[in-house]
């Protein structure tokens, strides 16, 4: 699974490409972790594209309904 920067709400400061990168909800649950695909400041700017490749999904399936 992939996180794409329009599901971006925000970000913490300088990640780096490559670097280790938790994928959180509003409320500060933990989604999955994955490999940044891109810096932390196009991850904000750019209108399109991967911006996190998770690698483990910890939240489970159906736990927020789908949007």
């Amino acid at each position: 699974a992939t996180l794409k920067v329009r599901g971006i709400v925000s970000v913490q400061a300088n990640i780096q490409v490559g670097e280790l990168a938790a994928i959180m909800t509003l409320k500060g649950e933990l989604v999955a972790v994955g490999e940044a695909m891109m810096i932390s400041k196009d991850m904000v700017k750019k209108e399109a594209g991967v911006a996190v490749k998770s690698s483990q999904v910890f939240m489970q399936p159906g736990m927020y309904p789908k949007m």
